[in-house]
């Protein structure tokens, strides 16, 4: 299952290529603006199912999404969740994730000085073992495990 919004649909392309080669299918929602701002929809349905979740219909509220993701789960065709491009989206999935035992990653869109890690620009805070920890994504990411991210 990925989720993906904006620009953060060309980040979910190369894991559901992969996914694709290796027998797995995969289902996309992907959420924009518009219709014509769902990127790379053919690349996901060639792998797929697509679910299209816009602004310009009202289908991308979160409400909407989760409803989507709960049908998913409970057809058990979500048995593991990659999300990129939106903090809302990936709160949701973060939270369904932990309810129903199902893992995850999140790719980190962030500005990034040297991308090499010793400017720590691009540090961001995560929850790990009950603890805070500041890591960068330039270096310790830019995918992190779902459960240990915080949002921004």
């Amino acid at each position: 299952m990925v989720l993906g919004r904006g620009v953060g649909l060309a980040t979910m392309a190369p894991i559901s290529q992969l996914a694709g080669e290796r027998g797995v299918r995969v289902t996309a929602i992907l959420s924009a603006r518009s219709e014509e701002l769902a990127l790379a929809a053919d690349l996901f349905e060639s792998v797929g199912t697509v679910v299209k979740v816009l602004d310009t219909d009202g289908s991308s509220a979160v409400e909407n999404v989760e409803a989507i993701l709960r049908r998913l789960i409970a057809g058990k065709k979500a048995d593991a969740f990659f999300t990129c491009g939106s903090n809302r989206l990936m709160q949701l999935m973060k939270r369904l994730g932990k309810e129903h035992g199902i893992p995850g990653q999140m790719a980190m869109e962030q500005i990034m000085a040297c991308g090499l890690g010793p400017c720590y620009i691009c540090v961001r805070t995560f929850e790990v073992a009950g603890k805070l920890e500041m890591r960068r994504v330039c270096v310790e990411g830019p995918v992190f495990d779902l459960q240990e991210c915080l949002g921004w």
